[in-house]
């Protein structure tokens, strides 16, 4: 089931924003995090975004997320989608750690079993 525009925006709230300088300016942290990147009003999103919470929820996961929507900050958005090479939303990047930067290829059609084992590896 996907959710809304605003049932996304209301579960977003759970998550801990981020904005893209941050993220850039902590590619060589020793500490891992993961944050995805989307938006309210992109399909895929809304789709993949309930099988996020899930995991969340089931897991006890942290997961930050980063609004790839136009905004002062579409400089830096850009920059760290370059980076991270999410050519579309949505999207779940690993930070810091050994890998630095990756994105882990996820798709709004995963299960989330398959969700799961991305996040895992």
């Amino acid at each position: 089931m996907a959710y809304s525009e605003s049932e996304f925006n209301e579960a977003v709230e759970k998550l801990n924003w981020v904005n893209a300088k941050d993220l850039l300016s902590n590619l060589d942290s020793k500490e891992e995090s993961l944050v995805f990147v989307g938006r309210p009003t992109c399909p895929y999103c809304r789709k993949f975004l309930p099988k996020l919470i899930e995991i969340i929820e089931s897991d006890d996961l942290e997961i930050a997320y980063l609004d790839s929507t136009a905004t002062a900050e579409s400089v830096a958005i850009q920059e760290f989608r370059e980076q991270a090479q999410v050519a579309t939303v949505p999207a779940l990047v690993r930070i810091g750690g050994e890998k630095r930067l990756e994105n882990l290829g996820v798709d709004s059609s995963d299960s989330i079993e398959s969700i799961r084992e991305k996040i895992a590896q």
